[in-house]
């Protein structure tokens, strides 16, 4: 069995048509085989439902009818963890929130914006407690059964520095060695 934690992000291109659609098409393939396992974070609930009403209201990239489609069937695929089991955030989730801190904070924190000039960059409160969450369940899971999957480059950056941390960037930060820091994919590279 394998098991993913998606982002808000990720989840939206099984309801909303993307060339992104495929990939979270052949996760959902998976768990109704049985092979998979589909978390959520409670909050990316709340952040998917913030996307289908951005892209109706503010975007008009759905209809009304649409709208009301893509609503209810995201609530009836997670009510009882029929599609997307939904995981709680609890007080594990904020302390790994401090193994993370460090990083997003010194690594990777400028780039280039569309007219090449250097911007932030920076993980959302959400973003992190996502990571955190996967730390969580990848302590449970065992850290090599479970993929984090996002569409937002900067999860994958830092998730990816997390798990390549060497011993004395470990110390330096005050992060047990022993912590599950899991793989971190981005949905269109995913490998399925």
């Amino acid at each position: 069995m394998r098991y993913y934690l998606l982002d808000a992000s990720a989840i939206v291109h099984y309801y909303v048509p993307s060339g992104l659609t495929d990939k979270v098409n052949k996760l959902v393939e998976q768990k109704q085989r049985q092979q998979s396992f589909l978390f959520v974070p409670i909050f990316c609930i709340a952040e998917t439902y913030n996307t289908f009403a951005k892209y109706h209201y503010r975007q008009n990239k759905i209809n009304s009818k649409e709208y009301s489609l893509i609503y209810e069937k995201f609530t009836s695929d997670i009510r009882r963890g029929k599609l997307f089991y939904q995981t709680e955030l609890n007080r594990w989730h904020i302390m790994n929130v401090d193994y993370i801190s460090p990083i997003e904070h010194t690594w990777f924190t400028r780039r280039p914006n569309k007219e090449n000039k250097e911007e932030d960059w920076y993980l959302s409160t959400f973003d992190i407690l996502f990571i955190a969450t996967g730390i969580e369940l990848a302590r449970i899971l065992g850290r090599n059964n479970l993929t984090l999957v996002t569409c937002d480059e900067r999860i994958v950056k830092i998730g990816y520095a997390l798990k390549r941390l060497d011993t004395k960037k470990l110390r330096e930060f005050n992060i047990p060695p022993e912590t599950p820091f899991p793989e971190v994919q981005f949905l269109g590279r995913l490998k399925i």
